[in-house]
């Protein structure tokens, strides 16, 4: 895809995007009704044992949920909830 700018009749500049074989043109516009998105962070999911032993990595929010998260994707059990540890990747 590539991006031209070109000047409407209100000069103001705006991107076009080229897209396809036939040159198709998609003019960029500004969605109203869409709730911004909001972005998950990856979260380390460890559960303490002898020596610390990673589960896997989850995405989420925040901490409790990125907890919420590990607990139904890895399917603790309530011993194993008690020794889950929810670090964030950097």
């Amino acid at each position: 895809m590539s991006t031209l700018f070109v000047k409407s009749s209100s000069e103001a500049t705006q991107p076009i995007w080229l897209c396809g074989v036939h040159g198709r043109r998609l003019l960029a516009m500004k969605s109203e009704g869409n709730p911004p998105t909001v972005a998950l962070r990856p979260w380390r999911a460890s559960i303490v044992r002898k020596r610390l032993g990673r589960l896997g990595h989850v995405y989420a929010v925040d901490r409790a949920t990125a907890e919420a998260v590990a607990i139904e994707e890895f399917k603790l059990d309530d011993q194993e909830r008690k020794r889950l540890v929810i670090e964030e990747v950097r």
